[in-house]
């Protein structure tokens, strides 16, 4: 079977939804022979570098792509520029690896839904655009072939949200890539941990700091944890949180330090890196 697949996120390492589409193509390339895979992705932005190599047998296309205008330039990529590549490749399925799956496809489509997160939780749900964007999307959804899901919490939302029939809702749990091991040289543990300033036994929290992380709770938790047994004789672990650190306090992205200090554990918190300026984004 000649599958197309969207490749919006190819090359962004750094988001999710790029480690997934990367990974995923590369296994699936490694696989067989039996399927052959093209991937569709933007045209790369003036003065930037080229899309990364894809993996062997896998035919990648540019779609020219507005970079001034991204928000626009990416529903038109969703929308028609894919499907309308997929017809003139001969493209027999097309997968889209995030939520944004094509209204009139004119060919089976399977869509991977990681969560529903703008839908579900209200201070994610964005303003007129990103709402108008989300109904336009969960009509594609509905008109899917197939929807894969990397949890059941995430299968429950997607079947009471968007009111799909559980036979066409799958879960398929992520993978740790294979750099993800347990490291037996415990002389290289140490020397790692002493250069980041890590402590010698500690609870590990990575991830974001957005609201629905729920950090704080994380953060409550283990102050009662501190405050029960600091007058133990055995040295007690720290908090470190790892992650981008916010670079403004605010409702949406509450910053970690502050919380640790009204809960009287600053001391206990450890924070390897600090943050690099960035603050909230939202695109499409």
């Amino acid at each position: 079977m000649h599958i197309g697949i969207n490749g919006y996120f190819w090359g962004r390492e750094t988001t999710g939804s790029g480690q997934y589409l990367m990974r995923l193509l590369a296994e699936l390339a490694s696989l067989s022979d039996e399927h052959r895979y093209t991937l569709f992705v933007p045209r790369a932005a003036p003065g930037t570098r080229a899309t990364i190599g894809t993996p062997p047998g896998v035919r990648c296309v540019e779609i020219p792509f507005d970079w001034a205008h991204e928000n626009l330039a990416k529903l038109w990529f969703e929308q028609i520029a894919v499907p309308r590549a997929c017809r003139r490749a001969g493209v027999e399925m097309l997968h889209v690896p995030y939520f944004a799956p094509p209204l009139l496809a004119r060919l089976p489509t399977v869509t991977t839904i990681h969560d529903l997160i703008p839908l579900v939780l209200p201070a994610y749900g964005g303003d007129w655009r990103v709402r108008l964007y989300m109904r336009l999307v969960s009509q594609g959804a509905r008109r899917a072939a197939a929807i894969l899901t990397d949890s059941h919490a995430a299968r429950t939302d997607i079947e009471r949200v968007l009111h799909l029939p559980a036979e066409r809702v799958h879960v398929v749990y992520l993978a740790a890539a294979e750099r993800y091991r347990l490291i037996m040289d415990q002389d290289a543990v140490q020397a790692w941990k002493r250069e980041r300033g890590l402590p010698s036994d500690y609870v590990l929290y990575l991830g974001g700091f957005d609201q629905r992380r729920n950090v704080q709770t994380l953060i409550t938790a283990f102050a009662r944890f501190v405050r029960q047994h600091e007058t133990a004789q055995a040295p007690l672990p720290r908090l470190v949180l790892a992650g981008q650190l916010p670079a403004a306090d605010t409702p949406f992205m509450p910053d970690p330090r502050r919380l640790a200090r009204e809960a009287g554990i600053a001391a206990w918190v450890h924070f390897p890196w600090p943050h690099r300026g960035r603050g909230q984004a939202m695109a499409l």
